[in-house]
């Protein structure tokens, strides 16, 4: 969880491979702890926040978590941050 939310330049790279790693951190821990996968998911709750580049990153990633099938814990906290996100576009 440390490199998520004490790591915002490693976290927030320009290239969006952070992000990437965040998906990918998240769906591994949710099959085997949805409540640390749901809490680890909170790091990106300023998303909407970002600047456009790295916004897009997380969108394409939050698109993909959007499309998986996520326990309840982890699908609460990324549907909240979809409709974060529809919000800033809209």
């Amino acid at each position: 969880g440390a490199f998520f939310h004490n790591n915002l330049a490693g976290f927030h790279r320009l290239d969006g491979q952070g992000h990437e790693l965040w998906g990918t951190v998240l769906l591994h821990l949710d099959s085997k702890n949805s409540q640390i996968s749901s809490r680890l998911a909170r790091a990106m709750d300023i998303g909407p926040r970002l600047e456009s580049v790295r916004r897009e990153h997380y969108a394409r990633v939050l698109a993909q978590l959007n499309q998986r099938n996520l326990s309840t814990d982890l699908r609460e906290v990324i549907d909240g941050q979809v409709v974060a996100m529809r919000a800033k576009a809209g």
